[in-house]
């Protein structure tokens, strides 16, 4: 099992989050996924500063989880899920207990340096890989 753990927002305060690892092999994993699966720095949400319940930074993994973590210094990080529904569209699933079924979403861009997601609700969400 691995753990990680993450400092957020509001100094002093960790937050551990458990995921199990994958049976799936690195080897296996495609590129997209290996782009993919890191931090991301959630820089705008259609082209305005994230508000709302719209994260600030998004984690994904390659076990099909991720890690958001919304706005404000008392919000807690939700763990949910994600995964490929057509990887040569970069057309993903994303899940969170409550959601009642798995919502669509689009990568319109997934490089090194960038990532656009556009969610079920049609927003635009612009991220940068987090340091």
């Amino acid at each position: 099992m691995y753990i990680f753990i993450f400092n957020y927002a509001n100094p002093g305060n960790t937050v551990t989050v458990k995921a199990t690892k994958s049976d799936d092999n690195m080897a296996n994993i495609s590129e997209k996924t290996r782009i993919l699966c890191r931090a991301w720095n959630v820089k705008s949400v259609d082209d305005e500063k994230p508000s709302g319940d719209a994260p600030t930074k998004i984690y994904f993994t390659t076990a099909g989880t991720y890690v958001r973590f919304p706005v404000g210094t008392t919000a807690e990080p939700q763990l949910a899920y994600w995964g490929w529904t057509d990887e040569s569209k970069n057309k993903i699933f994303y899940y969170r207990d409550g959601f009642g079924e798995a919502l669509p979403a689009t990568l319109t861009v997934l490089t090194n340096t960038e990532l656009i997601l556009v969610d079920a609700g049609n927003r635009v969400l612009k991220m940068e890989p987090s340091n």
